[in-house]
């Protein structure tokens, strides 16, 4: 943790607290960055559906929602180990939402953020663990 503050990097875990989202917009707003996992959802959260690999694959809603709420695009960015301490950041094109999007363009900007997934996944394999419950 020491290392991502020296780097000027802040962690906040968020407690499920509607209010949470309030913390974020507001981060958003001030013209700051905000990162986030979209390949794992917190159980009971709001998801969005889309299609990984032709599997139905659930991306969370929250992420969605604050990029049309702050007017932020979503930037997918996927990273690769190189080696020890060394990664290679791949950025896909920016997603963008209106302000009060659609039922169709919410399922679009997920579908879209698992396309960019798709095709990193494609280049690098072997770079994702897909944790599953055992027996699921």
């Amino acid at each position: 943790m020491a290392f991502r503050e020296k780097a000027g990097v802040k962690v906040v875990h968020l407690a499920g607290d509607s209010m949470d989202a309030l913390t974020l917009l507001s981060h958003l707003r001030r013209g700051a960055a905000l990162a986030m996992q979209f390949d794992r959802v917190m159980p009971g959260a709001r998801v969005r559906e889309g299609r990984l690999f032709g599997e139905k694959w659930p991306v969370p809603e929250g992420l969605l929602r604050l990029a049309a709420a702050s007017g932020a695009p979503i930037l997918p960015v996927l990273t690769s180990r190189l080696g020890h301490l060394a990664y290679k950041a791949e950025v896909s094109a920016p997603i963008r939402l209106p302000r009060r999007p659609t039922e169709a363009e919410l399922d679009a900007a997920a579908q879209a953020v698992l396309d960019a997934f798709a095709s990193f996944l494609r280049q690098h394999a072997t770079q994702w663990f897909h944790f599953v419950p055992r027996g699921a």
